[in-house]
């Protein structure tokens, strides 16, 4: 079987997704987890230098934007108690489920337990599944703006829309949008997943592109940058702290002739994934977003099936899961980024799955277009 890394699963009686941020340095340096991890022989994953070593920890933290939840706030209450729902059928299912699924190693390596997954195939990306939708193939770039909570659903509704709509629908939603205008959130200082799937189906959310691209309704506004030690793009951090753009009702793009009411596009259904829902999910309706733990060694990604070694963690992250997958033996889930492409695999990375690697398994969460009969 697989290598296993440590098995995140933090008990709290007050949060169900929560891993304590360090913000006054690094207990293993950037530079050494990159020596650390190549250097061990069990180690399921590369590393490389993509964070200089001296970047600040401030920095690093901002680009894991996703907040903790707040039991004090009723509009977190219901979230919180789908995740702590989804923990406490993890631990009391996972291995029972292991046990009911005994009929092969094989077998186990493609469901992990699950009978929702039977019957789907052992490697799963949606890319090859729905060419047509070119979002599928698409790597955001955050900038130097905690908005990953916004960008990952952005790019998972425009997904969802093309694939419910047979390829109709092949431009971008707007992030924009999301990460300026929905409430109880804090824009480029951080915000929630399922808040941003709530507001596309209480408001609707128009359409964008990335910055300068002149796409959309509410293009990107917030310039791409260098997240890593090199590349053709200025460094994020000589942008300083970006603010959050401001709300606007109207199509800021002049060269789109639509208007800002009739480019909304209205979801419904947001909703918490449990564990063994969510490959049937991305394999009948496209990617969903799912909040993970990112500590230190995470950031020096660069390729393999990534399980934590070393480093503190720096904050929660949201991402988009494309599909899932064995390699050598190792289960994982297929991940985008917000890191744009230089970033890990060309923007992608793998983690383990079955094991609730860095909490990632706890927190999936999706919408669906309005007109989808679901």
């Amino acid at each position: 079987m697989w290598a296993v890394g440590v098995l995140v699963l933090i008990a709290t009686q007050s949060l169900a997704i929560y891993v304590p941020q360090r913000l006054d340095g690094l207990s293993v340096s950037l530079a050494d987890i990159v020596d650390q991890v190549n250097n061990n022989v069990t180690s399921t994953w590369q590393a490389r230098h993509n964070f200089h070593p001296d970047t600040p920890v401030s920095y690093l933290s901002s680009l894991a934007g996703t907040r903790p939840l707040d039991e004090s706030d009723e509009d977190h209450l219901e979230f919180i108690e789908q995740i702590k729902q989804n923990r406490a059928e993890y631990e009391a299912n996972s291995k029972q489920d292991r046990v009911e699924a005994n009929s092969s190693e094989d077998d186990d390596l493609e469901t992990m337990g699950c009978q929702n997954a039977k019957g789907l195939p052992r490697n799963f990306d949606a890319r090859e599944k729905w060419p047509e939708c070119p979002s599928l193939r698409h790597i955001a770039d955050q900038s130097n703006c905690g908005s990953c909570w916004a960008v990952s659903v952005a790019n998972a509704i425009s997904d969802r829309l093309c694939i419910a709509s047979n390829g109709y629908f092949t431009g971008q939603i707007s992030a924009q949008h999301i990460v300026a205008c929905t409430p109880n959130c804090w824009g480029c200082n951080g915000g929630w997943p399922q808040l941003a799937w709530r507001f596309w189906g209480h408001n609707g959310v128009v359409t964008g592109g990335d910055y300068n691209s002149q796409e959309g309704c509410q293009p990107y506004t917030l310039a791409p940058c260098e997240h890593h030690v090199q590349g053709p793009l200025q460094n994020c951090t000589l942008l300083g702290k970006l603010k959050t753009p401001e709300c606007k009702q109207n199509c800021y793009n002049p060269s789109y002739e639509s208007t800002y009411r009739f480019d909304l596009k209205k979801g419904k259904k947001a909703h918490m994934v449990p564990r063994c829902n969510a490959m049937r999910q991305i394999y009948e309706h496209g990617p969903l977003v799912a909040i993970f733990s990112v500590y230190a060694d995470f950031l020096q990604y660069k390729s393999g099936v990534y399980q934590h070694n070393f480093g503190d963690s720096i904050g929660l992250h949201a991402v988009r899961v494309l599909g899932w997958g064995v390699e050598n033996d190792i289960p994982y889930w297929l991940v985008a980024n917000s890191w744009n492409d230089h970033w890990g695999d060309h923007g992608t990375f793998k983690i383990l799955r079955g094991e609730n690697e860095a909490d990632v398994e706890m927190g999936f969460n999706v919408g669906y277009p309005q007109f989808l009969q679901v």
